[in-house]
Parts: C-alpha cells; sequence; structure tokens
C-alpha cells in the first residue's frame, strides 16, 4: 500500500492511493489531497484485516438483479405460496428495482416507505418492505454492499382487528345449514382449528377415530392457479390434534362411507375425487347464501380457526395449549394473534393480589401460666 504523487498536464496535483485487493489484484483510487489518500488507505487497510472489503463495483449492480439473483438461490426451497407472494409483493418497489443497491441509502429506504404507504395500507407496506430487506440482507452476504440500508426504518403501524369466531350453537346451525356438501368441513375447521389447506390435504391414515385424534401431516395449497401438495405451512404444523367425540363420530361416518379407501385416501375430496379448492367448495356448499341467511356475515372458511381458538380458550385451554394444537412456532405468535381471548388473566391476577391483601394474618396465641 502505498500514496504517490501525480501531477496532471495541467499542473494540477494528485494524490494516487495504490493497494492489492485480496485476491491480489492492483488497485487505485484519485485524491485531492495526501491527507484523504492516506486515510482511503488506512481505511481499505483495516477492512482487509478483518474481511469486510468489497469492491465497490459489486455494488453497481441494481437491485432488480441481486432480486433475480435472491429469487433463484434463497425461494428456492419455500412454499410456493410464499414464493408467489414475494413476488406480488416486490413489485411495489419498482421506483428502487433499477438503482445500483450501493446507491440505496437509509433515506431513499424512508421515503419509498412513505411514499408507499400514502397509496397502501399498513399490511401490503410492511409486507413490501420485508422482502426489500430480505434483499438487501442478501446483497450483504453475497458481498455487493456493507450494511443493509433498510434496517430501522420507521413502518406504519399495524392494524388490529378482532377475529371474527362463532359460539358452538352458531357451529352447529352453519353445519347443519350447509348439507353434506359443509357440514363435516366446518366441524373439521372449528372443533379441530386445521386451515383449508389442511383440511384439503387430509387423508384416510391421518384420521385415528379409536383414539380421536388427526395427524396433521400435510396440506394442499392453492399457488398461482395450481394445487401444490407438500408439508404443513411450517415445522410446528406438523402435529396431532385431540378432537371431540362430536367432530370424531362424524369423521368416523365419513370414511365408513368410502368403497374400499386406502392410506392415501382423501377425506374431503372434489366431486373428482381429487384435491379440493375452497373457492369452489364454498361455491357447491352455497357458502355465502347460507352465512347471510344465517346472519353471519361476514365469515370466511378461515373464521372457522379463529372460532376454534375461541372455543378452546372458553374451554380452559392455555396459550400453551392453544399454541401446540394450531401450530404455531412459538406461544408468542399466539398471544399476538389471539391476544383479545386472554382479556380476563389481568383480573385474575388483580384479584389474587387483593386476596392477599385482605386476608387476615394468622395470631400468634399468647401463652400465660396458670
Amino acid at each position: 500500500m502505498a500514496v504517490e504523487k501525480r501531477v496532471l498536464p495541467s499542473g494540477r496535483v494528485r494524490w494516487l492511493a495504490r493497494w492489492y485487493d485480496p485476491s491480489g489484484k492492483p488497485r487505485a483510487k484519485s485524491f485531492d489531497t495526501k491527507r484523504d489518500a492516506a486515510t482511503h488507505l488506512s481505511h481499505v487497510r483495516s477492512q482487509i484485516g478483518t474481511g469486510t472489503w468489497i469492491d465497490p463495483k459489486r455494488g453497481e449492480v441494481t437491485l432488480r438483479s441481486v432480486w433475480g439473483q435472491f429469487e433463484s438461490d434463497a425461494l428456492v426451497h419455500v412454499r410456493p405460496t410464499t414464493r408467489r407472494n414475494y413476488r406480488a409483493w416486490v413489485i411495489h418497489a419498482n421506483a428502487l428495482m433499477d438503482w445500483p443497491v450501493n446507491r440505496i441509502g437509509h433515506s431513499d429506504i424512508q421515503r419509498w416507505v412513505a411514499s408507499l404507504s400514502s397509496a397502501h395500507g399498513p399490511e401490503t407496506v410492511r409486507a413490501a418492505y420485508r422482502v426489500v430487506s430480505l434483499v438487501l440482507d442478501y446483497a450483504v452476504r453475497t458481498g455487493h454492499i456493507h450494511i443493509n440500508p433498510a434496517k430501522g426504518c420507521r413502518l406504519p403501524p399495524r392494524i388490529t382487528s378482532e377475529k371474527r369466531s362463532l359460539t358452538m350453537a352458531q357451529v352447529t346451525a352453519l353445519a347443519a345449514a350447509l348439507g353434506p356438501q359443509g357440514h363435516d368441513h366446518v366441524l373439521v375447521m372449528a372443533l379441530a382449528g386445521l386451515r383449508w389447506s389442511e383440511v384439503a390435504g387430509l387423508r384416510h391414515q391421518d384420521i385415528d377415530t379409536e383414539q380421536a385424534l388427526i395427524h396433521v401431516r400435510q396440506g394442499a395449497t392453492e399457488a398461482s392457479g395450481n394445487i401444490v401438495v407438500g408439508p404443513p405451512k411450517s415445522k410446528a404444523s406438523v402435529r396431532t390434534i385431540a378432537i371431540p367425540q362430536t367432530l370424531n363420530a362424524a369423521l368416523s361416518h365419513r370414511i365408513a362411507l368410502i368403497d374400499n379407501p386406502t392410506r392415501d385416501t382423501l377425506v374431503f375430496p372434489n366431486t373428482r375425487g381429487t384435491y379440493d379448492r375452497v373457492a369452489a367448495w364454498r361455491k357447491r356448499c352455497h357458502w355465502n347464501a347460507v352465512v347471510a341467511d344465517l346472519d353471519l356475515a361476514p365469515l370466511t372458511p378461515h373464521s372457522l380457526r379463529h372460532t376454534y381458538a375461541s372455543l378452546a380458550r372458553a374451554a380452559g385451554a392455555d396459550v400453551r395449549l392453544l399454541q401446540v394444537q394450531m401450530g404455531h412456532a412459538d406461544p408468542g405468535m399466539t398471544l399476538r394473534v389471539y391476544s383479545h381471548l386472554f382479556p380476563s388473566e389481568g383480573d385474575k391476577i388483580a384479584a389474587a393480589l387483593d386476596a392477599l391483601l385482605t386476608t387476615p394474618k394468622p395470631t400468634t396465641p399468647v401463652l400465660t401460666a396458670d
């Protein structure tokens, strides 16, 4: 590493910082002053010593180019629905996609978030930001930039809304009104908490009617118009659920009607015997009309999963049990999604403390001589 003086034909003096990068390739950069050149060399020496030096030219690739690499490398093993969602969300970052990644600063990301927030809701903004941040994290890992400029941006707050759920009487009425096309579907979602993809993927081998258990081992998810069959949403979603006898009896009856079932026979197939789609099922069982007639609108099939959480909580299930039964990765997720089901916990603690304060202390008897 060295600093060399250069006199241009115009007579102007420039100072050239020279060094070798980690691969042994000679590098040089000119400065107006010797001090600036020396400072740069000191900075480069430190980066090479710590292994953090990056060729500036690597950062000249666009965010769009890095996204392409990220999609082909980092999204290979994610669920098709996740990949589809990422593609939909990254479209909102078009304003940044043709920027060189080393020119994108924290303030640029913050301005983009603010602009996006003026046209879209908080969840869309947060989802788009998350994808951009993941791509920039990838750019750091692949040596295009030093740090992720998206870190620490202020995002619009989430809009929390109470999850729609039914009472047991409403569940029974809805199941009955939907008839044979929808009765058992309603029960397995409302009394076992299954997602639609998990219902569609249930096979004969997944139902243990003797022990009254459902083993959730696969899901049939619709992605870009196709049904993709594979493991459930997450590792935690692979679970065994104890079911009430009402549901167990319904499933036992349903399975008994299947001619010569094999282990892989679907329990809830469509009319052609293959994996069902939620839109097609809703149409077959006249979901919208029935829900309107029962004055339950707005209600979606996913609301029945929320119903399971509400009914289980009313039956005394704590957050840990709900987490396991619903297939959440950790109790914190369950609390974030279903915190409204635990409003009385603080009251119980307060009442217990009051009881301690008001309980009279035992008195020690005074012994007297006879």
